[in-house]
């Protein structure tokens, strides 16, 4: 004998009637639509957020919290490149003192110029990012 269905423990057979304008009822489709999901699935789902103490992210929400995170992976890559570099520059500098390396001061002043072009760099492509509404973050 076929087993039965299991009940659903919230089962949804309460109906609502909402009269829109013809506008109105273009404008949701539409948001639902662009939202790749149904009239009725898109409507619930403003219901239940609404109803949720933290709002479901919204398409532009996640795509501002995904340009944030592309741009923390950033700020940490730089950091780390800069660290790197200053470990570099401090062993050269105490080679340098020391004599094992024939550093002069023209070639520390040199380095030190690319270190300084580095940072004014990361520094404006850091505020640049930081000034662009999350979705037109671009690497440069």
């Amino acid at each position: 004998m076929p087993r039965k269905p299991a009940r659903k423990a919230h089962p949804r057979n309460r109906r609502v009637y909402v009269y829109l304008t013809a506008d109105e009822r273009l404008q949701l489709a539409e948001r639902a639509r662009a939202e790749n999901t149904t009239l009725t699935n898109f409507l619930r789902s403003r219901f239940t957020a609404s109803q949720s103490p933290h709002p479901q992210p919204t398409p532009r929400r996640r795509l501002a919290t995904h340009a944030r995170e592309q741009l923390a992976v950033s700020i940490n890559n730089l950091a780390v490149e800069a660290s790197r570099i200053g470990n570099n520059l401090n062993q050269l500098t105490r080679q340098a003192n020391s004599g094992m390396v024939p550093l002069g001061k023209r070639e520390l002043q040199q380095i030190l110029a690319q270190l300084t072009d580095i940072q004014l760099r990361a520094t404006a492509y850091l505020d640049a990012a930081l000034s662009q509404s999350p979705g037109e973050i671009q690497d440069t």
